[in-house]
């Protein structure tokens, strides 16, 4: 409206394109295209931002990785060629980046002063990671170089 508050809520698509309710979507600017970790984290699941129905999907190859020790609400999307894609392992404080094939391309260890969850709290952006710390409240963002 004029006051630039929200009149009529309207659904552009209807239905539930995520794998679960609770999974964290990831832009891919580049492929246009919303991104997912699937249920079983066994692969990225994609769909198309014009055309939601379309989806593609990226096996993963977690390179001996257990799943237990995956956050399974937290992906990240970089932008960069190679490691496009980047998971967090939080048993073992390492983020884990994937390419577009989903070959894993490489690990970085998550910083020691960085408090790091099983569930969500995990975000990359902008070449940072960031993390959220439920105590305090605040996310603290580190420069990852890939």
């Amino acid at each position: 409206d004029p006051t630039n508050r929200p009149t009529t809520p309207v659904s552009i698509f209807s239905g539930q394109y995520q794998p679960d309710f609770q999974s964290v979507g990831v832009y891919d600017y580049s492929k246009k295209q919303v991104c997912f970790l699937s249920t079983d984290l066994s692969s990225i699941e994609c769909y198309s931002r014009k055309k939601p129905g379309k989806t593609s999907s990226i096996t993963l190859n977690w390179n001996g990785i257990p799943s237990g020790n995956v956050n399974p609400y937290a992906l990240g999307y970089t932008g960069v060629s190679g490691y496009d894609f980047v998971c967090l392992d939080y048993i073992n404080r390492k983020m884990v980046f994937f390419n577009r094939s989903g070959g894993q391309t490489a690990t970085v260890n998550v910083p020691e002063d960085a408090p790091v969850y099983d569930w969500f709290a995990f975000s990359f952006t902008n070449e940072h990671a960031f993390f959220f710390d439920k105590d305090l409240r605040t996310w603290t963002g580190f420069m990852v170089v890939c």
